[in-house]
């Protein structure tokens, strides 16, 4: 008798587990997908505002520690921060902006 119960309960557990695996899989598949499609998209950098952004972060660290080193090894004014283009227009057109109000100063 138990030569013969023991492989139908083996192969019930075999396909009980084979389905748990399966269900698993037909759930979270998706969603695992999504996520790393997302992830590739945010690691793309042939996206102008993704690669701007990172050098603007990257300029905004490099001045920090800049500033944090003249502080330590020379007294003294620093240099400006290097601006890009856009903040340069951006100041421009407010410089431009404030002229009527400035004349009188």
């Amino acid at each position: 008798m138990w030569l013969i119960l023991i492989p139908i309960i083996g192969s019930i557990l075999y396909v009980l587990i084979w389905g748990w695996v399966k269900l698993v899989n037909f759930l979270f598949n998706p969603v695992i997908k999504k996520l790393e499609a997302k992830k590739a998209r945010l690691q793309k950098t042939d996206n102008p505002y993704i690669v701007q952004h990172r050098m603007r972060v990257h300029n905004d660290k490099m001045y920090d520690e800049y500033l944090e080193w003249m502080s330590k090894h020379y007294p003294g004014v620093p240099i400006d921060k290097f601006k890009f283009p856009e903040e340069q227009a951006f100041e421009r057109e407010m410089n431009s902006a404030n002229r009527p109000f400035n004349k009188n100063k």
